[in-house]
Parts: C-alpha cells; sequence; structure tokens
C-alpha cells in the first residue's frame, strides 16, 4: 500500500514530478492500494493530479487522521501557565524551519496592542528553528510580560486543548490537531519550496 497525504503540490508542479519520475508506472507494478489520507470532497487528488485509470482504481479516501487526546488536562496545562479565567492563545510553527516569520510577525503584532489587551500566549520554537533565530524570538518576546516561550513538546495536543486560539503552520499534521479538537485557529501557511500549505489553508478551488 503507497499512503498519501490529502495534498501534495500545485497539480501543474505534482504532475510534472510524477512524470519525471515514473511514480504511475511504480504504483501498477508495485501496489495494490493508495491510501490517501484526507477527504475526495475537500482535495480529490487523483482528478486535481491527473491520475490515468489504472493507478485511480486503487485510490481510497480514509478521511483525515484524528489524534489521540493529550497526556494532561486543560486544566492542568492552564495551572501550569499561570492562566486562569483569560483567554490563551498557542502560537506553534511545527517543526520550527521555516516558522521564523511566523513568531516575528505575531510578536510585532502585539507592539501595537495596548498593554492590557496582550492575551496570555505560549510559543512553540519547533526543534528545527535555528540558535540565532531563538534568540530573535526570545529578543522580541522579552517586552510582553504575558507571553511565555518553550523550546519543544511531544505533548502538543494538551497545549492545544488548553488553548482558546491556535496561530500555526498549515501542515498536514498540525491541521488534523486543530480540527480533532475543533478548536478556533488562524493557519498561516508557507508557500515555497511547495504550496501544500497553501492549498489546504485557503481551500483549493480548481
Amino acid at each position: 500500500m503507497l499512503l498519501l497525504r490529502d495534498i501534495l503540490d500545485t497539480p501543474d508542479a505534482t504532475k510534472g514530478i510524477w512524470v519525471k519520475h515514473n511514480y504511475h508506472d511504480i504504483i501498477r507494478a508495485q501496489y495494490d492500494s493508495v491510501l490517501v489520507a484526507g477527504s475526495r470532497e475537500i482535495f480529490n487528488l487523483s482528478e486535481e493530479y491527473q491520475f490515468p485509470l489504472a493507478s485511480r482504481q486503487k485510490v481510497r479516501f480514509c478521511g483525515y487522521l484524528r489524534r489521540k487526546p493529550g497526556h494532561r488536562s486543560r486544566e492542568v496545562v492552564r495551572s501550569d501557565l499561570g492562566v486562569s479565567s483569560e483567554k490563551l492563545i498557542l502560537v506553534t510553527p511545527g517543526g520550527g524551519e521555516d516558522g521564523h516569520h511566523l513568531l516575528t510577525c505575531y510578536l510585532d503584532g502585539l507592539q501595537t496592542t495596548p498593554r492590557e489587551h496582550i492575551p496570555k500566549t505560549v510559543i512553540f520554537f519547533g526543534p528545527e528553528l535555528s540558535t540565532a533565530q531563538r534568540l530573535d524570538v526570545l529578543e522580541r518576546a522579552q517586552y510582553h510580560a504575558n507571553v511565555s516561550i518553550k523550546e519543544f513538546t511531544d505533548d502538543m495536543m494538551s497545549y492545544m486543548a488548553a488553548a482558546d486560539l491556535v496561530v500555526s503552520m498549515a501542515g498536514y499534521n498540525t491541521v488534523c490537531e486543530i480540527l480533532t479538537l475543533r478548536k478556533p485557529a488562524i493557519p498561516v501557511p508557507r508557500v515555497k519550496p511547495v504550496q501544500e500549505q497553501w492549498i489546504r489553508a485557503t481551500g483549493w478551488r480548481s
């Protein structure tokens, strides 16, 4: 079985790559099924990427991958963060490699917010944020007493459940976590080197 996420890239880019690497020949010869972790109604991968009939007949849409609950309750996480009844915003760049712009834009936006209205915020760096980028974010965050910074967590679902709003990149895993919790969110997609996140965040119209 071949497992694919719901969106790979734009149709033109994806079709070119698949033709170049003879992926459909490989599917025809080596695979019994192509499982798509997504919804046909939202993005019909086999149509958008113009799969030939032999490949299309092997495609099965499995729906989005629901995430398991976090290890800690909403109340425990909020207590650890010093948050009671006020709103809490979680900002996460996923892996963090290209999330620096997301983090700095959020913090720069707080500069124009009256101090008494700045929401409680917890920011995660992500494991791939560079040292220089971490230092830059820490420097910007030091001016905001309501903002706390954390390096990494292996229990993001607990923090998402504790938050009232999630500001994030629009990667597949993060979006599935948001959908599992039905959490209000602002997804901010990357647009290069591929436009997968852009398509997912904005909704695809062929």
